[in-house]
């Protein structure tokens, strides 16, 4: 265990010092047993950024924005990809909590809890939204077993405002479902986002 921590400290530290993060491999099509996969379309927000990717089998284009918390005396910062109906009404929520504002840049594993939250952690949830966006069709938890999952934040420009990152991340269905059409996981992968910087 202990060898475990000490590569994984390692391997944040050697992050760390890189102005250029590494690439990291995205694997192959997760097999997940799901034939259709619904998805939904970007929020119409122009002052919003963009994600992409690939959720479960298939093309996934979100919109991307980010607000800032404190807890504890600190600041933190959420990053949410959302998706919308063909009305503009919420469907989808990725959400990436607790980034700490005193070194947001790096690597960071998933935990399905805020707190506590130990270094090189962020919280990662996912929720289908149903009716005109505001009622929870069913809520997933980010599978902290999942092998090669990660979020990272390559860029985080205070100077003109801007953030850039990368990600891959597994989700379980919170038991009992409400939706019995809602999948029981879903992956993204060869995920990407783009968004201005604002409180």
């Amino acid at each position: 265990m202990k060898f475990h921590f000490f590569l994984f400290a390692g391997l944040l530290w050697v992050l760390s010092c890189k102005d250029d993060l590494p690439p990291v491999f995205q694997g192959e099509i997760p097999e997940l047993g799901v034939d259709t996969v619904q998805t939904f379309l970007p929020c119409n927000r122009p002052e919003s950024g963009t994600a992409s990717g690939i959720k479960i089998s298939a093309t996934w284009n979100a919109t991307a924005e980010c607000s800032s918390y404190e807890y504890l005396g600190k600041k933190y910062w959420t990053i949410e990809l959302l998706t919308c109906s063909e009305f503009d009404e919420f469907r989808e929520d990725v959400f990436f909590q607790r980034i700490p504002d005193s070194h947001p840049k790096g690597f960071y594993a998933f935990t399905a809890h805020a707190y506590p939250l130990s270094e090189g952690y962020v919280k990662a949830g996912y929720a289908r939204l149903a009716s005109d966006g505001d009622v929870l069709d069913d809520y997933y938890y980010v599978d902290t077993l999942s092998a090669n999952d990660y979020l990272i934040i390559d860029k985080w420009d205070t100077l003109h405002k801007q953030i850039e990152g990368r990600f891959r991340v597994s989700f379980n269905i919170r038991q009992p479902r409400n939706n019995p059409e809602n999948p029981e996981k879903v992956k993204f992968w060869k995920g990407q986002f783009r968004l201005p910087l604002r409180e």
